[in-house]
């Protein structure tokens, strides 16, 4: 059994078990409404009477109608001489060590202790004001008011003579109304044609050199230039087709990648296997179309696929993930392939690697025709053979 004795609650009067000895309600609810409740009491200092909550009543301490009584009851004071008029005034003790307050005994008497006033010059209306030295040490004190802070004034153009406005700081040192008169007058930048609406725009000196700038006047017409289409002729196939003008910036000239591979230049190494499947006497279709995929020559005899790989654009990581995925491809799909590093055309062991692959499909005639001298022999880093995965095709 617990020893805590029923106690009565001080709001209600009903008896409960406490949690605490220093418990007096028997519900938060009853201690709220108890704190409610409010009593009279008089001023400790002035004897006014003032309500106030009933528990604080039963506090064994002073109580004050206001702050003032407080202070005047509490708080020591000091007598002081006034520094402007002389008088004899009182502050409270806590003033005696602040050396910015307790000077001077009335705030008209404050106001008439500041130091002169100091005169300017409005900028915009020219008439003359005064300000505090405080408000001057801060500076940026031009204008005499808001209103000829915001006023626009007007001023006429060095070179087209047209008004522009503006506020008076910043007309101070502006000349011109805009940057393609201030082009005019100033042979630093430029002055360019809109590709889109043909109006003149300026480009400031430092964007004259780059090739991106300088084509549109503003964003608007950039996009605008985006969706709008042009007619071209593709020089391999002499086919019309539609393009995007910023595509024809870019430097796209040709209707499809075949036509760009077809009108571009082999490099040396595709060069040597051309001229080596030529004297094979060999049908052999150069940078031929595969789906997504483009290879340096397609034998249809043997559905073979053969690669010049230079040490330049097949090098790198990126290069070599983009192969895999090509073979993987090719090789799923009926292709053998043969890739030849660009050290198989240097040394020349590429002719003993492609003549082995393709024996069987060169004439007896031709024999006698093909050059099979190399400076070494093959090595296993030189090529890469791989076959289809429902075997080779003949």
């Amino acid at each position: 059994m617990s020893n805590k004795q029923e106690k009565a609650c001080e709001h209600c009067g009903n008896l409960f078990l406490p949690r605490s000895p220093t418990s007096k309600h028997c519900s938060f609810r009853c201690q709220c409404l108890h704190r409610k409740k409010r009593g009279i009491i008089n001023c400790s200092f002035c004897n006014k009477p003032f309500e106030v909550k009933k528990y604080l009543l039963e506090r064994d301490r002073k109580h004050y109608c206001s702050k003032k009584c407080f202070l005047n009851d509490v708080v020591t004071k000091e007598s002081r001489l006034c520094q402007f008029c002389g008088r004899k005034f009182q502050i409270h003790g806590y003033l005696s060590n602040n050396q910015t307050k307790g000077k001077y005994c009335t705030l008209s008497c404050y106001q008439a202790a500041l130091p002169q006033k100091i005169s300017l010059t409005c900028e915009n209306c020219g008439c003359k004001f005064e300000v505090q030295p405080w408000r001057f040490k801060r500076g940026n004190i031009r204008f005499c008011s808001r209103k000829c802070r915001v006023l626009k004034i007007n001023k006429s153009c060095l070179v087209c003579g047209k008004l522009f406005s503006g506020r008076p700081s910043e007309l101070k040192d502006r000349k011109y109304c805009s940057r393609e008169c201030m082009a005019k007058s100033n042979l630093k930048g430029k002055v360019k044609k809109c590709l889109v609406c043909h109006k003149d725009f300026y480009l400031p000196a430092y964007l004259t050199r780059r090739e991106k700038f300088g084509k549109y006047c503003s964003n608007q017409c950039k996009a605008m230039a985006k969706r709008k289409r042009y007619q071209l002729t593709c020089p391999t196939c002499n086919s019309k087709f539609s393009i995007v003008a910023y595509r024809i910036h870019a430097g796209r000239r040709y209707c499809s990648h075949n036509c760009y591979l077809n009108s571009k230049e082999p490099s040396s190494i595709e060069i040597k296997l051309y001229g080596f499947l030529t004297n094979l006497r060999i049908e052999y279709k150069p940078q031929y179309q595969i789906e997504r995929w483009t290879v340096d020559a397609y034998i249809p005899v043997q559905k073979l696929v053969v690669e010049a790989d230079g040490k330049y654009w097949h090098n790198s990581v990126q290069s070599r993930n983009r192969d895999a995925l090509k073979n993987n491809y090719l090789t799923k799909n009926g292709y053998n392939i043969v890739r030849l590093k660009e050290e198989a055309f240097i040394t020349g062991s590429y002719k003993r690697i492609l003549f082995g692959i393709l024996y069987h499909s060169i004439k007896s005639e031709n024999f006698r025709d093909v050059d099979l001298s190399t400076n070494t022999s093959a090595k296993d880093n030189d090529y890469f053979i791989g076959i289809a995965t429902d075997g080779i095709v003949t």
